[in-house]
């Protein structure tokens, strides 16, 4: 169907009039306010030339501002107004990971910090809008997870020694392995326990169909997503991710052969004699000492929680629809959410320095 041009529009009805010979009260003002601005202008001076009426008539049969007659009268090569984003990248990547190392920040607090640093003043509100745009949600506190004194002393000691050597963590791959359930579907849902349908319940099965996934992060740098169909032992881990896959290529093209360091958790297939070998032969530089259940140090952890609910949204029906939308999701993954994330890194091995005994943003499944 061919789309009417609202210029013609307002011709029409303008020569409808002029043939009547009446002068008939009208309001055409979304006709009007479809138009560019330059034909708009002409369209309002044209029907009040025809008509020889005052500015208030003709302000007054076109249902438009007064103000807009006499815009049209005296500026006859009008342009259109521009408007500039307040918000910029930088300051999303502000709000980001400031959001990421303090889940409790409101957007006012937020707001006076932009005002502080950039000198931008911009309200609590905006702030929260953005937030959710970057797929942030306010919801309850996440679970957390006992850790031992072992584990602490050494989430202690890990913190220290980069915080006196002043890491800045721009040239380290952050990598993970990570389970995506079939069917997964925790929205919230409005419950009346007095009238209760099938509709309110989650339905789930006891071993539901899962898919694994490997990939790694870094400041301007994403490896392929690895969909793993095998267990995950140190020689499939060897072969499958170490030395098959693109990763290592990928990441010495993005910071340069041995310039740039690997990071990888306590797995077994990770922390094998086998696998250290390897990566020490191949000249890969590993980032030592993780320390034992920190989530928290380990960024791509908010990706799985970011990739989770993007996945749920599409609602996979079959576990091969399941993988083709794990890597559409993966590849869709934007630099200002990766980097945003980078970006938290001394803040939060500064603030698990001061709390070694508490994880902070445990995003296992949400």
């Amino acid at each position: 169907m061919e789309k009417k041009n609202p210029l013609n529009f307002f011709k029409l009805a303008l020569k409808i009039l002029q043939r009547s010979k009446k002068i008939m009260v009208i309001k055409m003002n979304k006709a009007l306010m479809c138009l560019p601005v330059n034909e708009r202008y002409e369209a309002i001076r044209e029907f009040q030339n025809n008509f020889h009426l005052t500015t208030t008539e003709a302000s007054q049969r076109l249902g438009i501002a007064y103000q807009t007659v006499v815009n049209a009268n005296n500026n006859l090569n009008p342009r259109e107004r521009t408007y500039d984003t307040k918000i910029k990248e930088i300051h999303k990547i502000f709000i980001h990971s400031k959001t990421l190392t303090n889940p409790h920040i409101s957007g006012d607090e937020l707001a006076r910090m932009i005002y502080e640093f950039f000198g931008l003043k911009v309200s609590g509100r905006t702030v929260n809008r953005y937030r959710n745009e970057m797929q942030l949600k306010f919801r309850s506190p996440l679970p957390s997870v006992f850790l031992s004194e072992n584990a602490i002393v050494k989430r202690k000691n890990w913190t220290q020694f980069h915080i006196d050597n002043r890491s800045h963590w721009r040239d380290v791959a952050f990598s993970d392995e990570s389970w995506f359930l079939l069917g997964r579907n925790k929205k919230w849902v409005w419950v009346d326990k007095n009238n209760l349908n099938d509709k309110m319940y989650s339905h789930r099965q006891a071993h539901p169909p899962k898919v694994m996934v490997w990939g790694a992060i870094g400041w301007n740098f994403k490896s392929e997503l690895i969909i793993i169909d095998y267990t995950v032992n140190t020689q499939n881990y060897i072969d499958n991710i170490i030395l098959e896959s693109n990763f290592i290529q990928d990441a010495d093209r993005c910071w340069g052969i041995g310039k740039w360091w690997f990071q990888q958790d306590n797995a077994p297939a990770h922390r094998s004699a086998e696998t250290i070998a390897v990566l020490n032969e191949l000249g890969i530089n590993l980032l030592k000492d993780w320390p034992p259940y920190s989530p928290d140090l380990n960024i791509i952890e908010v990706v799985w929680a970011i990739m989770e609910s993007r996945v749920e949204m599409r609602n996979p029906k079959t576990i091969q629809e399941l993988k083709n939308i794990l890597i559409e999701v993966w590849d869709s993954l934007s630099w200002q959410t990766i980097n945003g994330l980078v970006a938290t890194m001394p803040e939060r091995i500064r603030t698990v320095n001061d709390n070694p005994n508490k994880t902070i943003w445990r995003l296992t499944r949400v």
